[in-house]
């Protein structure tokens, strides 16, 4: 951690302070690397710190080089600290900041209630102002209690190293701004709440330096999310991965087949929800910001993120989709074969699928080949026992029956209780139907070989008994 100390001591000293804290690392740093940290590690968290965006640079025009620097600084310490807490992953705050936001919180349990009476700290009394929340608030209900621990978390330490009250309001409003799916008067709503915040603290910022602020905090919103407006559909669909495990303790360690299938009908309802504006602000129209409507970023920018995360999360829906197919599959095979308590992992892994396809396959269209290659693809990320790399029978199946009849089979695994043996045979018999009685045979002859051979997998040795029952299946 001694290059990420010697970066944030630099941004504390660039904003005024006397340089990072003995316990900033901790408090800032180290939990993105807990293993409980799929999405948000340290990956995320570097990106996030890095200096300054282009694009905000060139709508900002030429700057003396030390106010660049000082919007790097704030950069490095926003990105640090905004998703430094997440107490549904991580288990709670860690000791460190538990002990210091103790004074403040309530933190028997997961810390998430206000004391009926805050001493007058500055830092903290500022951090409550620019999140708009009141002393003796239950915290529990709201979708940015994380976002707020990681702000307070962050002005503590930062009023202990010195660095003025006006440099820490930037940084709270900055991770203020990373609270997903707010409604798209947000960054407005940060900029009155930093302006009174100016009056009340007398912060002694100046207009531009506000204006700054407020440009900054949304080009690093929009940065936290930036993959929602990726290109390319395999970017996308490795976060979505990589946020089931981070969410679903259960899974961490691996997954059962049906445990597996549950897990990805989670994931679906979040984007039904995300798609069907049902509950206030969960909209992909709030994916991303502006300032202000018509100003930074452009409108043209803002309407084409907007459009690609739509387009983005219609087709990780499918692919989602295609993977209950084909997991609802291997979830059946489970049942009928007596082991639907091994992980999924330990069928399927180091199975050689390529080139098993016989007969005729589907003329795919152009999103149904964007599928298909995320199906395919070999970069699902950080998502340890959870899965494995790629989805290969989903490809097979994708690629041989084209979307249409991969969301029949959809519907029917969803609707199949995969662990009763009469609705696994239900499933593989239909499954059989449309894959056709070899693609089957050959798919559960790949399973058969994993079963056979320990260095295709995790296994250590072989597994006779699932060899005999895969290769009777059929």
């Amino acid at each position: 951690m001694n290059r990420e100390f010697s970066e944030l001591d630099a941004a504390y000293k660039c904003l005024g302070g006397r340089g990072a804290t003995p316990d900033s690392v901790t408090l800032l740093i180290e939990n993105y690397g807990k293993r409980s940290r799929f999405y948000h590690s340290h990956r995320h968290r570097e990106y996030m710190a890095a200096p300054v965006s282009a694009a905000l640079l060139a709508w900002l025009g030429k700057m003396p080089e030390e106010k660049v620097g000082e919007l790097d600084a704030f950069c490095n310490v926003i990105g640090n600290a905004h998703d430094s807490q997440y107490i549904e992953v991580d288990g709670g705050l860690s000791d460190t900041a538990a002990r210091l936001v103790e004074p403040y919180m309530d933190v028997a349990g997961k810390g998430l209630r206000l004391r009926d009476t805050l001493p007058d700290v500055p830092s903290v009394q500022l951090t409550l102002h620019l999140f708009g929340l009141a002393e003796g608030q239950d915290l529990s209900a709201l979708r940015e209690h994380n976002e707020f621990l990681s702000a307070l978390v962050a002005a503590l330490d930062m009023e202990h190293a010195g660095v003025p009250l006006k440099a820490i309001a930037r940084v709270v409003q900055g991770v203020a701004g990373t609270v997903p799916f707010k409604s798209q008067h947000y960054m407005q709503e940060l900029k009155e709440r930093l302006a009174s915040a100016n009056e009340t603290f007398t912060l002694g910022l100046s207009a531009e330096e506000q204006e700054l602020s407020l440009l900054l905090t949304t080009d690093l919103a929009n940065r936290d999310i930036a993959s929602f407006c990726d290109t390319d559909l395999g970017a996308f669909v490795t976060g979505t991965m990589e946020l089931i495990p981070e969410n679903l303790a259960a899974v961490r360690g691996g997954a059962t087949p049906a445990e597996f299938l549950a897990s990805l009908h989670w994931s679906i309802r979040f984007f039904s929800v995300l798609q069907s504006t049902a509950e206030k602000d969960l909209d992909i129209g709030n994916v991303f910001h502006q300032t202000a409507p018509g100003d930074y970023p452009a409108d043209i920018w803002y309407r084409q993120a907007t459009a690609q995360a739509r387009v983005n999360v219609e087709a990780c829906t499918l692919y989602l989709k295609c993977k209950v197919a084909s997991a609802g599959l291997v979830a059946a095979v489970a049942t009928l074969i007596g082991e639907p308590e091994t992980l999924l992992l330990d069928f399927v892994d180091g199975g050689e699928y390529d080139g098993i396809l016989q007969g005729e396959t589907s003329v795919l269209n152009h999103e149904e080949q964007r599928i298909l290659r995320a199906l395919e693809s070999r970069g699902h990320g950080n998502i340890g026992r959870y899965d494995i790399d790629g989805s290969p029978i989903g490809k097979i199946m994708l690629e041989k029956l084209g979307s249409a009849k991969m969301l029949a089979l959809y519907d029917a695994a969803q609707a199949a209780d995969m662990q009763d043996k009469t609705q696994a045979r239900g499933y593989l018999t239909r499954v059989e139907r449309a894959l056709e009685t070899a693609n089957l045979r050959a798919i559960l002859h790949t399973l058969a070989e994993v079963a056979r051979d320990p260095a295709r997998g995790r296994r250590r040795e072989i597994n006779t008994a699932r060899v005999a029952a895969l290769e009777g299946l059929v």
